[in-house]
């Protein structure tokens, strides 16, 4: 399932960020080297808030099926979407569930990784069902057309990936 990042921080290091994922040393995968992503990497390097583009404009997968050529037009006015946060949301109109996941590395040592415990805060928000899919347009045709939009926007320091 696909999943989309929002991205904020001091204006200088996110520039850097941004620069990393759109020329990356080595070819991005996920989790092994045949696993390209088959979306793009870096959807936008333009967005004034990049939370709200989230929860606004940003395509999503269709929850009902996996094959993408039978999707069934929505009639919901909006949709559920789980959102994974680091801090407790500000402003939410959903309570955050807190989580504890053991997936921050501490070392990478070949014989004796291991990994840190972070903190996580889980909501569901309600989207506008007309970022789900309609019609025969693959997440990945709404995805490059949703970045290529992003081309004719002003710049800012704050990301989508």
């Amino acid at each position: 399932m696909p999943q989309h990042v929002a991205v904020t921080g001091p204006g200088d290091q996110i520039t850097e960020l941004a620069a990393a994922l759109t020329h990356p040393h080595w070819a991005p995968y996920l989790g092994r080297r045949s696993c390209p992503p088959d979306e793009p990497f870096l959807l936008r390097s333009d967005v004034v808030d990049p939370v709200a583009e989230l929860l606004t404009t940003v395509p999503l997968t269709s929850p009902h099926t996996d094959d993408r050529r039978t999707r069934a037009p929505v009639s919901r006015p909006d949709t559920s979407v789980d959102f994974l946060w680091e801090r407790p949301p500000a402003g939410q109109s959903t309570t955050a569930t807190p989580l504890t996941v053991q997936d921050r590395p501490v070392t990478f040592a070949q014989h004796g990784r291991s990994h840190g415990k972070r903190h996580l805060y889980r909501t569901t928000e309600q989207l506008p069902a007309g970022l789900l899919p309609r019609g025969d347009r693959t997440l990945h045709d709404r995805l490059i057309d949703y970045a290529a939009a992003g081309a004719e926007r002003p710049q800012s320091t704050e990301y989508t990936a």
